[in-house]
């Protein structure tokens, strides 16, 4: 007698068990990759350098911390701006990247007194704008006085950023309606953070105009803030001017 192969994949129960095992394993993954990009940044234990080292502390989002690439990736807009930093000002500066996937202004300012003690910072860089969008806008108010306030007790200067985003940038007629109602929510916010500045003389930086200009460059990965090199790079150069001045 001629044995026949079975074909496991015509028998009825074939997909629904593959299914009952492959989910489980797909949620496991997810889980797994989610933790990965959204690992907390680095614990205000020692600081790295001497004491006397300039200091200069960034907080933000997925877009601060670089997703979706490694913490502290060369071409993130905290490192391209320590090289800056260093190759223009002071050699010895030191850019600590504190930002971390998913957070926004109530995680930052959870450990930022911690922050301010430890690292004992000349500067400090809040880029949190997009991940607040869902709070009311005086929370969003609330939180950001207190942290200026902490940098004043600390003697820290705080520099906001308008944290660049896609539909601040491009007005593309094929999106028109979904990316309108985002920068509708999204701009409130910006006004806050000028007012904020204003009234209490911190430096504000808006590198939007900048990024409309060099608008044909490759500058989002996605239709929200999340960054490319290119876009890392131009955010570091924006910040440096300001910081430091036109370069001549």
């Amino acid at each position: 007698r001629v044995l026949r192969r079975r074909s496991w994949a015509k028998h009825p129960l074939f997909f629904p068990l593959l299914f009952a095992i492959l989910t489980p394993l797909a949620v496991f993954l997810s889980i797994v990759l989610f933790f990965q990009f959204a690992k907390p940044a680095p614990t205000a234990s020692e600081p790295p350098g001497r004491a006397e080292t300039p200091r200069i502390l960034c907080y933000g989002g997925s877009s601060t911390a670089g997703f979706p690439f490694e913490q502290n990736w060369e071409h993130s807009w905290p490192m391209v701006l320590q090289a800056i930093m260093r190759a223009e000002d002071n050699a010895a500066t030191e850019m600590i990247n504190l930002g971390v996937c998913a957070r926004n202004m109530d995680y930052i300012l959870d450990r930022l007194e911690r922050d301010l003690k430890v690292y004992k910072p000349g500067v400090v860089i809040f880029d949190s704008v997009a991940n607040n969008l869902r709070w009311p806008i005086k929370k969003f108010t609330v939180l950001y006085t207190r942290a200026l306030a902490l940098c004043r007790q600390y003697n820290a200067r705080p520099v906001l950023v308008l944290e660049p985003s896609y539909v601040a940038v491009y007005h593309l007629p094929e999106t028109w309606t979904k990316d309108q109602r985002r920068r509708e929510e999204l701009l409130p916010f910006y006004e806050e953070l000028r007012r904020l500045a204003k009234e209490n003389e911190a430096l504000l930086v808006d590198p939007n105009p900048v990024f409309y200009q060099f608008r044909e460059r490759f500058l989002f990965i996605d239709s929200r803030m999340h960054l490319t090199k290119y876009g890392h790079v131009l955010l570091a150069e924006v910040i440096a001017e300001a910081l430091l001045g036109p370069r001549q």
